[in-house]
């Protein structure tokens, strides 16, 4: 009997042993988790700032993969880790949004300013009076050019209507240039 007692008692004891070196294991750990996903939020709070906004985003992807990876930690500090994590992953985002939303309003703003001069041009595409028109297509093009970008999907429609315009004027121009100088020739050939 004390012999099996003995024998119970001593499995006890390692089991026991066992299970205390396993959760000092656990805890070491959850430690070492701990520091690595408070490594990981304070990455995530340093390029919550940023404005590189492609280059940013894809370390946030980063980071959300390393977060997932990392093993788990105590409750409390986990949970106090992620809403840091959360907090600064949300503040660059919506960051990221507002100046995109900023973005393709102003690309609007230059659309409408693009197309009105895009009228202009076409309005005076037929113009005969060649020094005048040459100077407002001339002016028409340095507003172009001050412009910003327009939405991508319609800026080829616009450029291609604006240049349409300009290419019908300069022909006309350069057809009458060449008659009169044809008109000119003619004139020096039956003068001599």
């Amino acid at each position: 009997n004390d012999t099996l007692w003995a024998r119970m008692e001593a499995a006890k004891d390692k089991f026991f042993e066992r299970k205390r070196g396993h959760q000092e294991d656990i805890s070491k750990e959850m430690l070492q988790n701990l520091d690595l996903k408070m490594e990981v939020v304070e990455k995530a709070e340093a390029l919550a700032a940023s404005e590189d906004w492609k280059e940013t985003t894809e370390a946030f992807k980063a980071l959300m993969e390393t977060w997932k990876g990392i093993g788990r930690t105590m409750h409390d500090k986990n949970e106090e880790l992620w809403k840091k994590f959360t907090n600064a992953n949300n503040a660059f985002f919506e960051r990221k949004k507002q100046h995109f939303d900023n973005i393709h309003a102003e690309q609007g703003e230059n659309y409408a300013a693009k197309l009105a001069l895009v009228e202009r041009a076409e309005a005076l595409k037929d113009s005969t009076d060649w020094n005048e028109t040459t100077q407002a297509y001339s002016e028409l093009m340095d507003e172009w050019k001050k412009t910003g970008r327009v939405p991508k999907e319609k800026s080829d429609e616009i450029w291609n209507r604006f240049n349409a315009a300009r290419d019908v004027f300069f022909h006309n121009k350069k057809e009458n240039f060449e008659s009169f100088k044809i008109s000119l020739d003619d004139n020096y050939a039956q003068k001599m």
